[in-house]
């Protein structure tokens, strides 16, 4: 408790020390829509800007030139053939053209979308050109060599000498006032002179009292002086006057600035544009008529660092003010309608909630806890300060609630309820004590039941309503929403818990019933009925409701929602309201026949029609309409103006507009491309041979509208009905030949619409597009057959291929079973060893020939799961079988087995047991008929084309001679390992495609009788 009372006292002595302060800075301005170049411009650097006749608006900068169609600036630098960036002024002439103000000698002109040179000064004495606009004419001075260049239509300009006295004025004593005619000021006689080209001189002598002030006025270079509708302007720099004298009447007169402003301005310069004389300063804009009265002024209130150079209106209305670094600023017409109040020069004030009292008295408060209120003067006077120290969320002010006209309520996060007193720019502020409010909870289950918990009543406030006939005042609040009842005391008698639901909305009919709003849907409340949800109609059930407001004159409802707009609950019925569905509402405001609505897309104006159900929005103000914020948060009004809050601040607009521009957009056609060729704007085309593509180029000229603009569009010959869209270009593709008319209009974001523009095409066919449906028919044909026997050609390979996969999968099969056919063949010659030194009875070779057999057999069996072995455990293999068979025949021969240096036996690969078969041959068949001095090599080599050699030689009695020996023994077994090795090949052949060649020779004596065998074998490198 005394912590909330520290905060209390601390918020009222903030008051008195920021009362002053606020009164006194207090003001408005405008929401400008700044351009920079982010959005296309070529710097921020912006000099100045004009209109030119067809509505385009043109910036010179510090970079180059600009020409701006209301949604993209088209930039002219000296890539683009301008002598120099540094633009300082531009200048339309009679033919449209556009010339430009630099300091370079090349004097050009953007005529169309091109830049074109039209003269170029190479005398030495040449300083700078200077462009001098009278009415339509336009003259260039030169100065320095001091000639006028004057445009010509055909494309040049024309060279006029000055009069030679002019040689001797100094410039600050000069001014160039038309085409051909300078002003000559005298600066110890009270008269200047008008000097003709032609040679005309008159002479104009101020009167005694004229002739005082003129003598007082400064002569230099910082003057400001034109010469407009034969009045002579001179303004001295940070004169408060602007002095004009009249060739007609003689008289010297002056506007006072530091009247039109408020202050001198220290920057004064002219423009001359639509038949009026705009006199820039860096304050604002005074616009004068040919009869000298003021028109407009527009004074800018931007902040104090934006460098404004020049200003001027355009022909819709709108203003574009030109800084030397933030670009451009622009205001329409409209958004002058709107202001925004200004706190210590700062409009961006964020705004939670806003309320008008029965005199008109309207007070605000902001996120930050300050409530304001409005004075006569239109100033804002801060009534209770900011709350410092909490997050913003903890700040807002989130209700105010008048209980009559000098009386109010005030509902902050962090502070117990408020009860404020209005009194002149006094201010009395006390809290709320719910210590020793007796408390009535129905039954309702609550913990508020001691003094301190009371105090927690005070918070979390959401919505506050007051029923003056009842003398109570409902409070929503986020849990347990209650009733104050004050009978007729300034403080509450007692409290009245009406639920424990969460509520954000209450609100009040004239017979004292209360409606709460839930995040789930509608209740209401009596003292005879207690607390009843509202079941029907269906659409308020699960609604989230943020604000309600009774209408007693129309017996309604309104339900602000989150997401699902307006909702009015309209005797037994309830509906959306047109024009709010899908929107988020955060405020409401009733005033006789209309409802005024603040939303997350801006405020809604809604039209309360008798029978209530055809009420819809008939007014939406955005910013286009001069809100700094589309997304608003609270809303009132009075008897001229609503008054709209948003986190960007509080802006004021009348009901009555005093500004506005009913201009139609103005409609060009841009051109055509043809087949991505553009072609320059016209009115009709005529194209031989059809094209593939057609792009219409256009562009609605409508700064008013933000870039919003529609465009209804139709291409007579291919498009059935009107088409709409918000692109610039649309496209055509495969048209025939014929005639075509395509019309284009405008339309801004005030329906207005532009004059329809129309463009006629004629399209003739040549000889190949007229015989191309034929020629592509046969090529069509002709594909389908080409189709048709690639298809056919397609399943004869597939049949073929799943022929060649059936063999392959034969071949794996038969060289499974041959391996399984070697490897019996391999054991049944091992045990026939065996058997041999059992029958000699020699138990210890028999046991040490078994031993090594298991070993052999046992890295067989391995073997043979694969069907390729690296070099190493192939050899290993051949080796113990040669010891086994030196075992079974001791001393008969040697057997020597080498490899090459350059393989590799553990990466090379060969077949399996493709070396066996071979040896056996050799010992069984070769050796084992010699009884001594046998010998069997096999050398292992690679030739020059990696391919593996395998030699096996052996000096045995021949395959001749082995053969005449089995033949006379009369053996019926005959050994199959040659013809089970060639089959197993030509498995692997088939199968793998490796080429296994094998070659055997039998080699000879001298004498021709038998001395061994020779086998060759040749593997192919195996990947």
């Amino acid at each position: 408790m005394n912590s909330i009372k520290f905060k209390v006292a601390l918020s009222l002595i903030s008051l008195g020390l920021s009362l002053f302060w606020a009164v006194r800075a207090s003001g408005q301005t405008y929401h400008f829509k700044q351009y920079t170049a982010n959005d296309g411009l070529p710097t921020n650097a912006v000099y100045g800007g004009i209109q030119d006749r067809e509505g385009f608006i043109w910036f010179y900068t510090e970079h180059g030139i600009s020409r701006f169609d209301g949604q993209e600036f088209r930039n002219y630098t000296v890539k683009d053939g301008l002598p120099v960036n540094d633009v300082w002024h531009l200048a339309e002439d009679s033919q449209g053209r556009i010339w430009l103000n630099t300091f370079g000698t090349k004097l050009v002109a953007v005529e169309g979308d091109s830049v074109k040179t039209y003269y170029e000064s190479t005398d030495p004495r040449f300083q700078r050109f200077e462009l001098i606009i009278n009415e339509h004419n336009l003259a260039i001075y030169e100065r320095g060599t001091e000639q006028l260049l004057i445009p010509e239509g055909r494309g040049g300009v024309q060279q006029l000498p000055v009069p030679e006295i002019l040689d001797s004025i100094p410039d600050y004593l000069l001014l160039p006032c038309s085409r051909d005619t300078f002003l000559q000021f005298h600066k110890s006689l009270s008269q200047f002179t008008l000097v003709a080209n032609n040679g005309f001189r008159e002479s104009y002598l101020l009167d005694k009292k004229d002739a005082a002030t003129w003598s007082r006025l400064n002569y230099d270079h910082q003057q400001s002086r034109t010469c407009w509708k034969k009045q002579l302007f001179v303004w001295p720099h940070r004169d408060s006057l602007l002095h004009y004298f009249s060739l007609q009447t003689g008289k010297l007169q002056h506007f006072s600035l530091k009247q039109v402003f408020g202050e001198t301005p220290h920057l004064l310069r002219y423009q001359q544009l639509n038949g009026q004389l705009q006199i820039q300063t860096n304050l604002g804009l005074f616009i004068l008529d040919d009869q000298l009265n003021g028109v407009d002024t527009l004074r800018f209130q931007l902040t104090a660092d934006s460098d404004i150079h020049r200003s001027f209106r355009d022909r819709e209305g709108n203003y574009w003010i030109c800084t030397k670094d933030r670009g451009v600023f622009f205001l329409t017409a409209r958004q002058r309608n709107a202001k925004l109040f200004t706190i210590e020069g700062d409009y961006k004030i964020g705004i939670t909630h806003i309320r008008k009292s029965g005199d008109g008295t309207i007070v605000a408060g902001t996120r930050k806890g300050a409530l304001l209120r409005l004075n006569p003067e239109e100033e804002f006077q801060l009534t209770l300060p900011e709350l410092k120290g909490q997050l913003n969320d903890s700040r807002n002010v989130n209700a105010i609630c008048f209980r009559d006209d000098q009386h109010l309520w005030v509902a902050r996060p962090v502070l117990p309820l408020e009860y404020v007193e209005l009194n002149g720019k006094q201010t009395n502020a006390q809290p709320i004590n719910y210590e020793k409010l007796p408390l009535e909870d129905h039954g309702i289950p609550h913990f508020f039941d001691t003094p301190a918990r009371k105090r927690a009543l005070g918070l979390s406030i959401k919505d506050l309503a007051w029923h003056a006939p009842s003398q109570r005042l409902c409070v929503a609040r986020g849990t347990h929403p209650y009733i104050l009842h004050f009978e007729e005391k300034d403080k509450p008698q007692r409290l009245e818990l009406l639920t424990s639901k969460r509520t954000y909305a209450c609100a009040f009919s004239p017979n004292g019933q209360i409606w709460l709003g839930h995040i789930d849907g509608l209740a209401t409340y009596t003292a005879e009925k207690g607390y009843q949800s509202v079941m029907t109609p269906e659409i308020v059930k699960g609604l989230y409701i943020q604000e309600l407001i009774y209408d007693p004159s129309h017996e309604t409802l309104w339900i602000s929602s989150d997401g699902a707009g307006i909702i009015a609950l309209y005797r037994d019925t309830a509906f959306t309201v047109k024009g709010t569905e899908g929107l988020s509402i955060n405020d409401l405001h009733l005033e006789d026949k209309t409802l005024l609505v603040a939303t997350n897309q801006g405020a809604k104006l809604i039209k309360i029609n008798p029978d209530v159900i055809s009420s819809q929005v008939v007014e939406t103000y955005g910013i286009r309409e001069g809100l700094p914020s589309v997304e608003t948060q609270a809303i009132t009004s009075d008897s001229g103006a609503i008054y709209i809050g948003s986190s960007m601040g509080l802006a004021k607009i009348s009901k009555q507009e005093a500004y506005f521009n009913y201009r139609h957009p103005q409609l060009y056609f841009s051109g055509l491309e043809v087949d991505e060729v553009p072609l320059p704007p016209d009115t009709s085309y005529t194209m031989q041979g059809v094209p593939y593509q057609l792009s219409f180029s256009f562009v609605g000229l409508s700064f008013k509208s933000l870039g919003d603009i529609r465009y209804f569009y139709q291409l007579k010959g291919v498009d059935d009905q009107v088409m709409q869209t918000s692109d610039r270009q649309v496209r055509y593709t495969n048209l025939s030949s014929g005639k075509y008319t395509f019309t284009v209009l405008a339309e801004d974001n005030n329906q207005q619409r532009s004059e329809i523009n129309t463009v006629n095409i004629t399209i003739h066919s040549n000889f190949w597009q007229q015989f191309m449906p034929v020629i592509i028919t046969m090529i069509a044909v002709t594909f389908v057959l080409w189709v048709f026997y690639r298809w056919r050609l397609h399943r004869h390979r597939q049949q073929a291929e799943q022929e060649n996969a059936i063999n392959r999968q034969f071949a794996e099969l038969e060289l499974q079973a041959l391996q399984a056919q070697m490897n019996p063949h391999f054991v049944f010659n091992s045990l026939s060893a065996i058997q041999y030194f059992i029958a000699a009875n020699e138990k210890q070779r028999a046991d040490n020939y078994l031993s090594k057999f298991a070993m052999l057999m046992r890295q067989f069996l391995e073997s043979s799961k694969t069907r390729y072995l690296n070099l190493h455990q192939e050899l290993h293999l051949i080796r113990l079988y040669i010891e086994l068979e030196q075992m079974r025949f001791p001393n008969r021969f040697e057997a020597e087995v080498t490899v090459a240096p350059d393989i590799n036996p553990h990466t090379t690969l060969i077949p399996t047991m493709l070396l066996q078969p071979f040896v056996e041959n050799a010992i069984n068949h070769g050796l084992f008929h010699k009884m001594a001095n046998g010998k069997l090599s096999l050398n292992i080599t690679k030739n020059e084309n990696q391919m593996l050699i395998c030699t096996l030689k052996d000096n045995g009695v021949g395959r001749a001679a082995a053969k005449g020996i089995q033949q006379k023994a009369g053996k019926a077994y005959r050994s199959r390992a040659m013809q089970i090795t060639s089959e197993r090949l030509h498995a692997l052949r088939v199968i793998e495609g490796y080429d296994v060649r094998i070659k055997v020779t039998d080699l000879e004596n001298q004498d021709g009788s038998a001395a061994g065998t020779l086998v060759r074998i040749t593997v192919p490198e195996i990947e």
